[in-house]
């Protein structure tokens, strides 16, 4: 895998650091505030996989949930995801980009794969980054600069 290059994710004024050109995909996934699409930009080799995804939130979606509603559409999202791997969490921490919290979890898939992934909520707007890996690019200094790469574009 080569150097990364950062891409403009279209329309957004979002941008990250990627490998190469990544493909464009779109979903649809049913919520507490109704169907919601997500918007999803892949790219990456056989055992190292980068994605960003975004989904915009009505207004209200955060009112829906009970006590802290940013951390309990986080741990929503996280629980979608454990459902849909059978992962375990390995760890969880908060991250900051610029002026807005987010949190990143390490999980572990499988044998010898894993997944690293941050969210984040920017003005209803909720960001995932997601790096797929196994165990032999679990450290890999490419996942940590497309992480840390990612900006909001406000």
């Amino acid at each position: 895998m080569g150097v990364l290059k950062r891409f403009q994710l279209e329309g957004t004024g979002m941008s990250v650091m990627l490998p190469s050109k990544p493909s464009k995909g779109a979903s649809t996934l049913d919520s507490i505030a109704g169907k919601l699409s997500t918007v999803e930009y892949n790219t990456g080799t056989g055992t190292l996989l980068f994605t960003v995804s975004y989904t915009d939130l009505p207004e209200n979606v955060l009112t829906r949930t009970e006590g802290d509603s940013v951390r309990t559409y986080y741990q929503n999202a996280l629980d979608r995801i454990l459902a849909s791997t059978k992962a375990q969490v390995l760890a969880r921490k908060e991250v900051q980009y610029g002026n807005y919290a987010g949190e990143e979890i390490v999980l572990k898939t499988g044998s010898n794969f894993g997944i690293r992934t941050r969210f984040l909520l920017i003005n209803n707007r909720f960001i995932q980054l997601t790096a797929n890996h196994d165990d032999d690019n679990i450290d890999n200094l490419k996942i940590e600069e497309f992480m840390s790469s990612f900006t909001p574009g406000e």
